[in-house]
């Protein structure tokens, strides 16, 4: 659910829910190294270098080539579409999926929400819980980043360009919301926070069908095309899952630790030293970042395509996955060139 990418409604959240210190469960990370628990289903590694616990799941064979999946603002990995992971394993070229909770989001570590006001933590931290993921795999993986995912994966390939097959950036920006003037692009747009604004916000955490209306609405309300019953299904399935799962981890109302992580300037420069073959995704119709964002992406790095996809908002529903996964597939099987034509001096 990249449409999560909504600063000024989850802000508003932590205002109409009180102490939400008191929802959360207390974590213990205890471990000198990245340790990986409980396969199948839903697993857990704990990171030495910050010491936050995240939850993930993998999808398909370990022997095939790696994907990793960031989410957007105060998104779960349940917002990456089992419908679409699906469509990334064909039988002639499957892949080992990875998606995760990102720290505050589903089951992973939960930080208590300053009442000051002040930043829980940076952009950079939650770079780092990434770089620590995607070392405790010891594979290289194809990156994928969804919204405020963006520059998280960006800073990700900067940082470990030696296990970084490709990088893919769907519906995202440079810079956020913070673009100085020298960077040459349009504000945000504010349809997507006018849109959020009129979704009704649960004032009872334990409210639970007033959440299910919510995390539904939030996904359905950014969707261009009216949604057909099957999107209706699936977002009220999805609903369930986000709200039950963020109930167990007590991150329903940590989410809004991201607001302080995605404010300020999303480090562009980073962009520049990326080698890998990249794909820019970006929607005609986004409600938060219009295609000049998605074109400066594609302008900044060496090796990229851009696709505008028409009639379409900050989404991932049905009807657009299949465009998704082939635009997905094509960049991977690049990379997979590129990473076969470097030598092994280069991957270590």
């Amino acid at each position: 659910m990249a449409t999560l990418y909504l600063i000024a409604l989850l802000a508003a959240i932590a205002m109409a829910l009180t102490n939400p210190a008191k929802h959360l469960e207390e974590r213990r990370p205890a471990a000198d190294e990245a340790v990986h628990i409980n396969p199948p289903a839903e697993q857990f590694v704990t990171l030495p270098k910050t010491g936050v616990t995240l939850c993930y799941e993998t999808f398909g064979r370990a022997a095939d080539p790696a994907v990793l999946f960031i989410t957007g603002l105060a998104s779960s990995m349940m917002t990456v579409p089992a419908g679409l992971l699906d469509l990334l394993r064909p039988a002639s070229g499957p892949h080992f999926v990875v998606r995760f909770d990102n720290r505050d989001t589903g089951r992973s570590t939960a930080f208590p929400v300053p009442d000051d006001g002040s930043p829980a933590y940076a952009l950079a931290d939650m770079v780092d819980d990434v770089v620590g993921l995607l070392d405790s795999f010891g594979v290289p993986m194809h990156v994928v980043g969804i919204s405020f995912g963006g520059p998280i994966a960006y800073s990700v390939a900067a940082r470990r360009p030696n296990v970084t097959r490709s990088l893919s950036l769907l519906y995202t920006s440079p810079t956020g919301a913070g673009a100085l003037p020298e960077d040459d692009l349009p504000p945000m747009r504010q349809e997507g926070v006018e849109i959020a604004e009129g979704i009704p916000i649960p004032d009872d955490l334990d409210n639970r069908d007033a959440w299910l209306t919510y995390f539904s609405d939030i996904q359905l309300k950014f969707m261009v095309e009216p949604p057909t019953e099957a999107d209706r299904g699936e977002a009220h399935q999805m609903a369930e899952i986000i709200y039950e799962r963020g109930l167990k981890g007590g991150t329903l109302l940590t989410s809004t630790n991201h607001n302080g992580a995605a404010t300020g300037r999303w480090p562009r420069e980073l962009l520049a030293e990326i080698e890998v073959p990249a794909l820019v995704v970006s929607a005609e119709e986004d409600q938060f970042f219009s295609a000049e964002h998605g074109e400066a992406l594609a302008a900044d790095l060496s090796d990229s395509k851009f696709v505008l996809i028409p009639d379409l908002g900050h989404e991932l529903s049905r009807r657009i996955r299949p465009t998704l996964a082939e635009l997905l597939l094509e960049n991977f099987a690049k990379g997979e060139k590129y990473w076969q034509g470097k030598s092994l001096e280069d991957r270590s």
